[in-house]
């Protein structure tokens, strides 16, 4: 078994050390309780042969060559794993104490920093209390990744499967010990690609996930495929033991799927009755299509047989493709002869997934409406059953009885009484206090004088007057009755107080008289009246002092201000009993709700459950938005002449009232009522509430939500408040009931209200006066300010690694750089940003296939005659696996059909031209080339490997780049040239000096002014970045980004990160 492995670990030497390594490892797992000096020999041969160069010298100690001091960190920390592994698996080969000591000195310099801290390691700790806890890390890790792997057996646990997977790769220990092993890109990008192809599939719920399915599955193909490639153990134990189960459960979940299986299509009758009493008149007649499922059916028809007494348009319909769920089918129609019912007989025919045909058939009864209904009255004689006035009388108040019967019995009793009565405006306050004053002097005129009045009927701007006039005014109503009208009216001139002698006269004369006095809109007079000081005082008190007095009550009634006069004056009211109305409740009030609704039109209409549902949807229950809608509802069915009110009239009329009946003024309260304030206070509350509705219109429309993050990103980047000013405005409208809150996402409670503030909302609020302080911080500032509209027309342009980089994206990062004239500069920059998209890329691959065919078109065609993927082209890439060029060459051979097979490495090159005669092409590609440095270190490494093979051929060679600077192609060609490499240099996308952002022939700052300012910020700010590179390695200040990365050339600021920086265009590797 050993001389196995050591064979397996001497073939893959050359070519494979990362294999080598563990080939290895595994002979030491074996020989446990033995020194091996030739194993460890071997060990350390791989070792070095992986960090290749100058390392690699077979003169000396393979093992000396390892502690050498000349290694960089990055090879070090490589060593220093190796040992780690080897630690874990076989301490015995640790026992020769000089061996011993330079490991654990190796340890200490590589692990201390982070490795040592989570394992609470101290450096200055015995040898062997180190030892003991990190023989044991590796197999912690490889065991917890291989308990997650082998727990994984079904989908349904993909998400914490993820997770845990994830964070075992990423935990830091994962990333030093799995990540020396395993290419980068395959732990991320392409691990995240293929959990989100199968996420995808799994919340597919439409006949495309067939096509999802087949995409999703040639990613995982191509994955394992990579994985193998590899054959590390830990690619082939851990990346490829996933891509395998992730690949057989997502085809037993396509297998099981039930869009596969049959589908069960009905046909439902639609519960609507139709006008079918008078000919001719048309309508359009609704049935319901329901599949059961669980699978989809294929092309569906609809077909009527036979119908009586009426015409239908159309008698059969082509349906297309139903999923699982209902639709409701209108056909046109019209009325041949009068008739109170209709026989209709059809069938419904559609394929199944496995073509097999299926039908149903139907045969309905539809019912007449009732046919007794004058409608030239009704249209001609403009009633309007759901008048948004407040009512007067038991009769028209509709589900308020309760509170009604509590303020009569409150009149009733020997102690009058007195209530404070509030809740948002346009609740229907009004018309309980107008219809109070309506039954007591209706039952009981000689007993009652019930005074009502508006704070319109004696409000003036001072609070003095307003109290003469309300004084003078209630006096005067009171003399109304003839046995007061001698009783002198006093002098209210300085306060209300006299009020209460008039009312003791009153008393006198008429011992068991009652007196109720209502007052409306009362959180509308003058603040003066309400706050604490000798007016506001005085005024309560004299309140308080008459509502005290047994056959006298007082009911204060208005919005939302209400509370705070209680905050100030709630010591001269507390003898009031508050009643707080709201929206009808659906558990406690839902036949008061049915009600509002029906009873207004009930000698006409029929109105559906399903109907009355919708409305209170929408409408939360707000009578007043109820009534709205019910109003034009009810103009829409007198129009139809069509008496049967169902789901399908009322969204109809919701639309319409939405588009045309919702002014301004019928919404204006939610953002201006229950404000305390007078004067430029209270504008600047309004304007920031309405501030605060854009930003969650701005989310419903961009984002279909509005959560607690979206609204604090949208706040900041149109705003520039203080968040806590968002989130004290967010709770005040929580709190007045215009917003509800759930999980951190907030909505409106009166979800018509949402869709105005969508559909109309913005221009309203943008347009009322103040414009200028809601939009903008200052006219100036404004105009160097980058507009949203520039911003959206580089959003959505990009998409980088899976990402769109949207207008949040670009805001955010704009941010980082200060002042608006800063951000100016560096936008000009952004808008000059050279993307080459995936699609861009792989016209590029054709492009570069085509230059290659062109040398050897003819013995292509004829060698490939018949063959489904080509075979006589190699390709390789200059930078290892899970990099760049990696990426590149896989979509070569994606785009031209060339065999995956024929992508390989640099070291693989020799053998497999050796192995496969008929090659015809070497092609490397990459992305791009700054200063062709890399490209050079990598054809010298090349040249030393296979440079005799690639000298003594036929083959065709080229070095195919995306897009690079001419003046590096000709470094690049002059290199290969003394090398002696037939190698031709193409650059798809040549580059010049204009190219360069800071240039003087530079195509984004052609003013010298401008460029110079523009290099100063991206200097300052790309040195705290890439301390040694600002402006990008080699100084070639580029701004190209590929939609899987971007290059180190261009300017840090696009893609650099750390803690006080976040780039627009992270580069991964």
């Amino acid at each position: 078994m050993i001389e196995e492995l050591v064979e397996k670990a001497n073939e893959e030497l050359e070519q494979r050390p990362l294999v080598a390594i563990d080939h290895v490892l595994s002979a030491f797992r074996n020989n446990v309780n033995k020194q091996n000096s030739a194993l460890l020999n071997l060990f350390f041969r791989a070792i070095l042969k992986h960090l290749g160069g100058s390392f690699e010298d077979s003169s000396s100690n393979p093992i000396d060559n390892v502690f050498k001091k000349e290694f960089s960190e990055k090879q070090q920390l490589f060593v220093a794993v190796c040992l780690l592994r080897l630690l874990s698996v076989n301490d015995q080969a640790f026992k020769e104490r000089g061996f011993r000591v330079k490991v654990f000195s190796l340890f200490d310099d590589v692990f201390s920093k982070k490795l040592y801290q989570i394992l609470k390691i101290d450096i200055k700790q015995q040898t062997f209390e180190k030892e003991n806890i990190l023989k044991d890390l590796v197999t912690k890790i490889e065991s917890d990744i291989s308990t997650t792997i082998s727990s994984f057996d079904n989908l349904e646990m993909l998400p914490n499967f993820r997770t845990r997977i994830m964070s075992s790769f990423n935990s830091i220990s994962g990333k030093i010990i799995v990540g020396q092993f395993v290419p980068r890109e395959l732990l991320e990008l392409r691990l995240d690609e293929v959990f989100k192809g199968i996420e995808e599939c799994l919340n597919a719920t439409s006949p495309d996930i067939i096509q999802i399915f087949e995409k999703t599955e040639r990613i995982i193909e191509n994955y394992l495929l990579e994985s193998d490639v590899c054959e590390t153990y830990y690619c082939c134990h851990y990346l490829s033991v996933i891509a395998n189960k992730c690949l057989k459960l997502l085809q037993k979940h396509f297998a099981n799927s039930p869009f596969r299986k049959s589908a069960d299509i009905v046909v439902e009758k639609y519960e609507k009755k139709y006008s079918l009493n008078i000919e001719g008149t048309k309508f359009s007649l609704r049935f319901i299509v329901n599949n059961k499922g669980p699978g989809f059916a294929f092309d569906v028809y609809f077909k009527i047989e036979d119908i009586t007494d009426v015409i239908i348009e159309k008698k059969q319909i082509f349906l297309g493709n139903l999923e699982p769920g209902s639709l409701i089918l209108e056909i046109p129609s019209s009325v041949d002869h009068a008739t109170k019912n209709v026989m209709i007989s059809g069938e419904l025919s559609w394929s199944n997934f496995d073509k097999t045909k299926s039908k149903k058939e139907f045969i309905f009864e539809i019912d007449g409406q009732r046919a007794d209904i004058d409608w030239d009255s009704l249209a001609t004689e403009e009633i309007e059953p759901y008048s948004l006035q407040a009512v007067e009388t038991k009769e028209e108040l509709v589900g308020r009885n309760e509170i009604l019967k509590q303020l009569i019995a409150q009149a009733r009793s020997q102690n009058v009484g007195s209530s404070f009565i509030y809740g948002q405006k346009r609740v229907g306050k009004s018309s309980v206090v107008k219809t109070l004053k309506t039954s007591l002097m209706t039952l009981y005129p000689a007993e009652y004088s019930v005074v009502y009045f508006e704070r319109g009927d004696f409000q003036h701007s001072e609070a003095s007057a307003t109290i003469g006039t309300l004084g003078r005014m209630v006096c005067e109503e009171l003399q109304s009755d003839l046995r007061f009208g001698n009783i002198a009216c006093p002098d209210f001139s300085s306060a209300l107080a006299p009020l209460t002698e008039f009312i003791g006269t009153i008393l006198r004369i008429a011992p068991n008289h009652k007196v109720i006095l209502i007052l409306d809109e009362f959180d509308e007079l003058p603040i003066e009246l309400y706050e604490r000081g000798a007016v506001g005082d005085a005024f309560f008190g004299t309140l308080r002092s008459i509502s005290g007095k047994l056959s006298f009550g007082v009911i204060l009634v208005g919005s939302e201000n209400m509370e705070h006069i209680m905050y100030f004056q709630g010591q001269a009211l507390n003898k009031f009993n508050q009643i707080r109305l709201d929206y009808f409740d659906r558990e406690k009030h839902w036949s008061d709700f049915q009600e509002l609704v029906r009873k207004p039109v009930a000698k006409w209409f029929e109105v559906s459950d399903d109907a009355i549902i919708s409305l209170y949807n929408q409408t939360a229950g707000n009578p007043f938005f109820t009534k709205l809608i019910c109003g034009r509802l009810f103009k829409i069915m007198v129009e139809r002449r069509d008496c049967h009110v169902t789901l399908a009239e009322v969204e109809e009329a919701i639309a319409y009232t939405l588009e045309n009946d919702m002014g301004q003024n019928t919404v204006q309260h939610l953002w201006e009522d229950g404000i305390f304030e007078k004067g430029t206070n209270k504008e600047e509350i309004i304007l920031t509430r309405r501030k605060v509705l854009l930003c969650l219109a701005e989310a419903y429309r961009q984002y279909k939500k509005s959560d607690r993050v979206t609204l604090q990103k949208l706040w900041k980047d149109n705003y520039r408040l203080d968040e806590r000013v968002l989130e004290a405005q967010l709770k005040e409208f929580q709190n007045r009931q215009v917003l509800v809150e759930q999980n951190n996402h907030y909505d409106c409670k009166i979800p018509l209200f949402r869709d105005w503030l969508i559909e109309k909302g913005v221009s309203v609020l943008t347009a009322s006066p103040g414009e200028d302080v809601l939009l903008a911080l200052k006219k100036e500032e404004e105009k160097k300010r980058i507009q949203s509209g520039e911003i959206k027309d580089l959003a959505g342009k990009w998409n980088y690694r899976g990402v769109n980089i949207g207008a949040d994206h670009i805001r955010a990062w704009l941010d980082q750089f200060g002042n608006h004239e800063n951000q100016r500069l560096i936008f000009k920059i952004l808008q000059k940003i050279s993307f080459y998209s995936e699609n861009n890329i792989r016209d590029k691959m054709k492009v570069a296939h085509g230059i290659v065919v062109r040398h050897f078109i003819e013995r292509v065609e004829e060698k490939e005659k018949g063959k489904r993927k080509k075979s006589n082209i190699l390709i390789s890439y200059l930078d290892g696996i899970g990099k760049s060029g990696a990426y590149y060459a896989k979509i070569f051979a994606d785009e031209n059909e060339i065999y995956y097979q024929n992508i390989v490495e640099r070291k693989e090159i020799k053998n497999v031209l050796s192995e496969k005669p008929d090659i015809q092409a070497l092609v490397f590609i990459d992305d791009f080339v700054g200063t062709g440095n890399s490209a050079c270190e990598y054809f010298k490494k090349l040249d030393q490997e296979c440079g005799d093979t690639l000298k003594n051929t036929n083959l065709i060679i080229f070095f195919i780049v995306v897009s690079g600077f001419q003046e590096s192609q000709m470094e690049i060609k002059g290199f290969l040239d003394k090398l002696s490499l037939p190698i031709k240099v193409h650059i798809l996308d040549p580059l010049d000096e204009s190219a360069k952002v800071f240039s003087d022939k530079s195509l984004i700052f052609t003013d010298q002014v401008d460029r110079h300012k523009a290099l100063n910020i991206c200097q300052q700010y790309g040195a705290r970045l890439v301390k040694d590179a600002p402006l990008g390695y080699g100084d070639v200040q580029t701004t190209i980004v590929f939609a899987d990365n971007c290059p180190n050339n261009s300017l840090p600021i696009l893609w650099a990160e750390s803690k006080e920086w976040k780039p627009l265009f992270k580069r991964q590797y």
